[in-house]
């Protein structure tokens, strides 16, 4: 009877022993950038290096602290900050959509494609004469 105890106290030990989980709300902009950036395993510097790439002028590391700490929805640096970070510029501003930038493009895409279809016909000639373009100089 006393091995049958052991045992029953064994087995509620392991079901108790369950660690409650952690639900991170990413309600701000500067919520969802700070969520990239570790994600990506970036650095405040590295990420305002990348900004400063991707908006051609200086993003001082701080800028990039300040906008992660601040409950506000919107910065100037945000394009060059979604570019920089590869996600989808609406979705990091909001919180809704697509994050993926290539899933909001075809998004994008079938909305144009209802509204005006020949400008996606034309899009298409201009990426693949882009292509060719990029091609044919790396061959050369």
């Amino acid at each position: 009877m006393a091995g049958t105890d052991t045992n029953v106290r064994s087995q509620v030990n392991t079901i108790v022993d369950i660690k409650p989980c952690t639900i991170v709300v990413m309600s701000t902009f500067g919520d969802r950038v700070r969520a990239e950036r570790i994600a990506q395993g970036l650095s405040y510097q590295e990420l305002a290096d990348r900004v400063s790439i991707a908006a051609g002028v200086k993003c001082p590391r701080v800028t990039i602290t300040k906008i992660e700490d601040r409950a506000s929805e919107a910065s100037k640096w945000s394009p060059a900050i979604a570019a920089a970070l590869k996600v989808d510029h609406d979705w990091l501003l909001t919180g809704k959509g697509q994050k993926n930038i290539a899933a909001s493009i075809d998004k994008r895409l079938k909305r144009l494609e209802r509204i005006k279809p020949d400008a996606v016909e034309r899009l298409h000639r201009q990426i693949n004469v882009l292509i060719d373009d990029e091609e044919s100089s790396q061959l050369h």
